[in-house]
């Protein structure tokens, strides 16, 4: 027994021993365990102490790898001990969260609406309701779900108008949902933040509810139908406290708190507004509306700051001034209107304040003012101010025209809408009837509370010195429209100064509905056409420097024609295929033609095949699984008439994949995307400039030969988990895991032979026990018989006895 113990402990210290080994070699060690601790924030001196502070913070799943940060362990969501953060996904002019509701749970997309009360998405029964993110949710695939009666053994019904015209009618549901990211298997501890909840099982909508991406609404007004509500109601937060940090293309939920290290890009303090005790909405005070220099001009030119001096009881009549995450653009009272469009006119020059579209230069986009609107703070004089840039209240509408998002309509009141909630960090607290605002990049891709400040938080492409893209261009193909242009900003900087402020640059985008076209957005470029049976493929563009339309307003379409893409052709002996499957940091949503394109010439680039030796097999653009991020699936063909021999062949296929999986993959294909880019797009946008080789994670790349060369060479092939330096397994780890299983089984051997001889030992005991207990019972049988056969012997005596006795008494008698 004393060896098998040592025995024990050298295998346990064996295994041990591998764990650190491994833990010291890889970083990424702890990510595999499903779970990351970070230590406990700090509290800086700009931050509120009053607000409650995250001791730690779980990262579950994998959301998006990040396009600027070191670290690339961002997740679906980050819980903490009192709150938890979550993505936010743009819509069409909207912007919504994914909630998980039944047992199993059903995801459904919901617009976050702080503007009304109730949470209601499609149900099964519901006819007529639309194409969304997910399908109509059920309650009989629900096993927690309870449908409560009222009035003549009915389900109790709700309904819902908006003032836009739209409006739905439901049956109340009660059940259990939570809010998520894109999947439930990425977060499995997301069932702690969930709760019994009732919410309506939409049967009727009309107007947008049936055309929009998102399933529903979830309402987040200062009530008790709401979640944030019934969070704190059920325990399972301390507050209803909640934040929206919003940008054109996402953004980040915060409930149960607010984590201020979303603030620190800026280091600024929340400024409090007062919220209006009255008001079933989040109701603020405005004070003043004042016009300033846009913030990127005031370093070539003096800051110019001009106030409307209209009277504050205008902006704050009847409901009041109301912030509304739910409504896309923000509504001024008519009554000010006048003294708005004088101001805006004396302030631009040569613009007017208008509901009509109109055309602007880029000059005249420069001389838009920023506009601030001063809130009322929770102290006595204390005033809050927060900026809408001017890109945020100004949209193009395609043919070189642009509309205002700022509408002068309002019979009463005012209502502040998702263009104004833009760029900052709005923290909702319903307790403590305030608002507050701080300044953030509501970037949830590139939020790690755990990065270091200064010089070390970021890691961009280029070389220090140079002007770059550090962003994103923030237009977006996002509306129901045929043609368009949408404009947005892009911020350009040195990658080595983070100090300084980045330079923000008009950026645009050609729109066809909600996808990216090439060419004028009237007569855009066209897809390319089915091959045709002798492997020729075309298509209809208008030719560079041709007129965009015929006398006749036809568009000046001519045919292109190419020889197909690899995939459309037959495939000889001897060719090779190489397949290459990788994950792209760009939203599937939007991706296009346009993108394939873009990657076949960069191949063309990269590898000096052509292009038309290059198909996309497939893409993940239709998956809503895959918000954020676009899978792909390229094939390439190498003929082997344009080799020399099988064996240059064969070399030239081992130097594409040794390509595809070397570390520097990902910088050289964002190097070639660019360049091809600069051709077609020009100074518009920098479409893929601003991402780095992080952003590309190849998954798998494999060469396979045709025809009777497969033998004698096999395949080419290798897996690669990432760009990001996954590292392979080396000679000392192999060594370790075989040590360690060999480890395992003669652990597991010992132990079966212990517990063999245990069981021996104790049916040893009990044969012992069997024998003394069968020499009793012989012993105890033995006696027995002895004291019968006495017993026996004693009753014929005395029946002899007593038969004498009678006959003497019978001779008596006879005598």
């Amino acid at each position: 027994m004393r060896d098998s113990k040592i025995l024990f402990w050298l295998i346990f210290s064996a295994a041990i021993a591998y764990v650190i080994h491994c833990e010291r070699n890889n970083q990424d060690f702890r990510q595999l365990l499903g779970v990351r601790h970070l230590k406990a924030s700090r509290l800086e001196s700009w931050m509120d102490p009053s607000l409650p502070q995250p001791e730690y913070i779980h990262q579950l799943g994998h959301q998006k790898v990040s396009r600027q940060a070191k670290s690339t362990d961002h997740s679906h969501r980050l819980l903490d001990a009192s709150h938890e953060i979550l993505p936010i996904f743009p819509g069409r002019g909207s912007h919504y969260s994914f909630v998980f509701v039944g047992t199993p749970p059903q995801r459904q997309s919901v617009i976050i609406d702080t503007g009304s009360h109730y949470t209601a998405f499609p149900c099964s029964q519901c006819m007529y309701c639309g194409e969304h993110t997910d399908p109509y949710w059920s309650s009989t695939n629900s096993s927690t779900a309870s449908i409560p009666i009222c009035i003549n053994d009915e389900p109790c019904r709700i309904s819902q108008s908006y003032t836009e015209g739209s409006s739905w009618t439901a049956f109340k549901v009660v059940d259990q949902l939570w809010v998520g990211g894109t999947d439930v298997a990425a977060s499995p501890e997301a069932v702690k933040y969930s709760v019994d909840f009732y919410f309506g099982c939409q049967t009727i909508v009309t107007g947008l509810f049936r055309i929009q991406l998102e399933n529903g609404i979830m309402g987040m007004s200062p009530s008790i139908d709401t979640l944030p509500y019934q969070l704190k109601t059920q325990g399972v937060t301390t507050t209803r406290m909640f934040g929206l940090c919003f940008r054109s293309d996402g953004g980040i939920l915060t409930l149960g708190g607010v984590d201020q290290r979303l603030h620190r890009s800026n280091k600024e303090k929340l400024g409090y507004a007062v919220m209006k005790k009255s008001s079933s909405y989040f109701g603020v005070t405005i004070l003043d509306v004042l016009f300033v220099t846009q913030q990127q001009q005031q370093q070539e030119i003096k800051p110019v700051r001009m106030s409307i001096d209209e009277d504050p009881k205008k902006f704050n009549t009847g409901q009041g001034t109301i912030v509304d995450s739910g409504t896309t653009d923000t509504y001024l009272p008519t009554t000010i209107a006048k003294k708005f469009t004088d101001l805006f006119l004396k302030f631009t020059g040569d613009i007017p304040f208008t509901q009509e579209n109109f055309q602007l230069t880029v000059q005249q986009l420069k001389k838009l003012p920023d506009i601030v609107f001063v809130l009322d703070g929770v102290s006595g004089g204390e005033k809050v101010e927060v900026v809408m840039g001017w890109a945020d209240y100004v949209d193009s509408v395609g043919e070189d025209k642009y509309s205002f998002r700022i509408y002068l309509t309002e019979t009463s009141g005012t209502v502040l809408g998702a263009n104004f909630m833009n760029g900052y960090n709005i923290v909702f607290d319903a307790d403590g009837q305030r608002l507050g605002f701080a300044p953030s990049e509501c970037n949830f891709e590139e939020f790690n509370p755990n990065r270091p400040d200064g010089d070390d938080a970021y890691q961009f492409r280029g070389e220090c010195g140079q002007t770059v893209a550090l962003t994103e261009c923030s237009a977006f193909c996002n509306r129901n429209e045929s043609a368009y242009v949408s404009v947005g900003v892009q911020d350009f900087g040195d990658p080595c100064n983070l100090n300084e402020r980045p330079e923000s640059r008009p950026c645009s985008q050609n729109c066809s509905y909600f996808k990216v076209v090439r060419g004028d957005p009237r007569c855009p470029d066209k897809p390319w056409k089915e091959c045709s049976a002798n492997c020729i493929m075309s298509r209809q563009v208008v030719p560079p420097g041709e007129p965009l339309l015929k006398p006749n307003g036809m568009c000046n379409y001519l045919q292109q024609t190419s020889s197909c893409y690899a995939a459309l052709c037959s495939a000889n002996d001897g060719d090779y295929l190489i397949f290459i499957d990788m994950r792209i940091n760009l939203v599937s949503a939007n991706w296009g033609y346009l993108y394939t394109e873009a990657f076949y010439e960069a191949f063309n680039l990269l590898f000096k095949v052509r292009s038309s030796s290059i198909d996309l097999l497939s893409d993940s653009s239709s998956n809503s699984e895959l918000i954020g991020t676009t899978k792909v699936h390229f094939e390439l063909r190498l003929k082997a008439k344009d080799f020399s021999g099988v064996q240059a062949l064969h070399n030239e296929a081992e130097k594409i994949i040794a390509i595809v999986e070397g570390p520097q993959f990902g910088d050289h294909l964002i190097d070639a995307l660019q360049v091809v880019s600069q051709r077609f797009d020009g100074d518009r946008i920098v479409r893929f400039g601003w991402m780095n080789g992080r952003d590309i994670t190849v998954i798998s790349a494999r060469a396979i030969p045709l025809g009777e060369d497969r033998d004698k060479y096999g395949e080419v092939s290798g897996l690669h988990a990432g760009v990001q330096g996954s590292s392979d397994w080396t000679k000392v780890d192999m060594i370790l895991l075989g040590v360690s299983l060999g480890a395992l089984i003669v652990m597991l051997t010992v132990l079966y032979m212990y517990r063999r001889l245990q069981l021996e030992y104790q049916l040893n005991q009990k044969d012992k026990g069997s024998l003394r207990s069968m020499w009793q019972r012989f012993l105890h049988s033995t006696n027995n018989t002895n004291s019968e056969q006495r017993q026996s012997a004693f009753r014929e005596k005395e029946t002899r006895e007593l038969e004498m006795s009678s006959c003497s008494l019978l001779a008596d008698e006879d005598s």
